[in-house]
């Protein structure tokens, strides 16, 4: 006697896969002003004593400047895939930008600059609240 499992088919939400590829968008773009530092500290580290102190802090930057466009890709992969954890890093990182946002308005940065990422944010972070995508990550 063969027993067949079935399993039912994972069916992923539009919102979320278009949240998804927003999120692998960002993340690649992201990539670039990093990977620009790592590259120039790592050439201006050749230059002599300061030249390796500049190059030393160039590097560093661009490393934890790296963080955030990994934790970019590393939703995308995860909310394409529907993984529980996704959902809570994806809370996660919505609420860092919302607190980003708000220190760059406490910054002089500007209210209207502030506004329209703080908008994406707080538009991504009431999706993924919404009872079909909670049920669609099962949390």
């Amino acid at each position: 006697m063969t027993t067949q499992i079935q399993s039912t088919p994972i069916h992923r939400p539009l919102g979320v896969t278009i949240l998804a590829i927003l999120q692998l968008i960002a993340g690649l773009l992201g990539l670039c002003f990093p990977t620009l530092l790592l590259v120039g500290g790592a050439l201006v580290a050749f230059l002599g004593t300061v030249g390796t102190f500049v190059g030393v802090l160039g590097i560093l930057a661009g490393l934890l400047m790296l963080i955030g466009p990994l934790l970019h890709l590393i939703v995308a992969y995860g909310a394409l895939n529907l993984r529980r954890w996704a959902w809570w890093l994806g809370i996660l990182a919505t609420g860092v930008d919302v607190l980003g946002a708000a220190l760059n308005v406490w910054n002089g940065v500007g209210l209207i600059a502030a506004i329209i990422p703080v908008g994406f944010s707080l538009i991504v972070l009431v999706y993924l609240l919404t009872p079909g995508v909670r049920q669609a990550f099962k949390v």
